[in-house]
């Protein structure tokens, strides 16, 4: 079965397993014509550099995308499967480039593998989320925001900016809107009943276990604080 670099566990992508899968996402196998081509969430990169980090903080601003390290491409279609000349992880240096450059730093994750045929080269996939909030390139003489337009990274323009602003604006609206919402149902839940005097068995009185049980999963833009105070809970089981 064909892995998909855009929903695959990166966890599970080691070795031949990685290879394989950009052997697919690449279409090396076919004649020239017919081989993947960059797009608005796909890209291309026989090395990693300055032009690695635009593609990231646009794909960021825009819709996400799988960036291949180690494939050349010819007029963006992808060419060759090179791998990168690293004798140490690839992903680390990546990862390391990606936090010092680009603000806040995007939701991404990494998979890399060795060549097959030449262990001192390497392949690296970067898979970079969507996300609300402006992510914003910090290198000297480059322009600070950038998008995904088809198969570049552009500088946005003063239409685009406007559009980032605003989706983050409303984003930042929601996820107010969203814990103001969620606060009457932490109420309702054991989770932290720790406040105001006397023991913790005191506090415990007019607590019981309900027959029924409520399970609530929550996924948040942004962390959200909920105290807990574990004795206690540890007292109720």
């Amino acid at each position: 079965m064909a892995i998909d670099l855009f929903t695959a566990d990166f966890l599970q992508l080691t070795g031949t397993t990685l290879h394989d899968a950009v052997h697919v996402i690449t279409r090396a196998d076919l004649p020239q014509d017919d081989r993947a081509q960059e797009g608005y969430m796909l890209d291309f990169k026989e090395e990693w550099g300055d032009k690695s980090l635009r593609v990231v903080a646009a794909f960021a601003n825009t819709f996400g995308g799988v960036i291949v390290i180690g494939v050349t491409e010819l007029k963006g279609k992808a060419d060759k499967i090179v791998g990168v000349l690293q004798n140490s992880e690839l992903k680390t240096r990546i990862a390391g480039s990606i936090a010092a450059n680009i603000s806040p730093t995007p939701y991404y994750e990494i998979a890399e593998c060795e060549m097959p045929n030449d262990p001192s080269r390497r392949l690296c996939v970067v898979r970079v989320r969507e996300s609300k909030k402006i992510h914003y390139l910090l290198r000297k003489g480059q322009s600070p925001v950038y998008v995904r337009n088809e198969d570049q990274a552009i500088p946005a323009a003063a239409a685009e900016l406007r559009q980032l602003v605003q989706r983050e604006k409303e984003s930042s609206d929601n996820s107010s809107r969203f814990e103001e919402n969620l606060k009457p149902i932490l109420d309702l839940l054991q989770v932290t009943k720790a406040t105001g005097a006397g023991t913790s068995k005191e506090r415990l009185q007019g607590r019981s276990k309900a027959d029924s049980s409520l399970k609530v999963v929550v996924s948040p833009e942004r962390a959200l604080t909920v105290p807990l105070d574990y004795s206690l809970e540890q007292e109720i089981d």
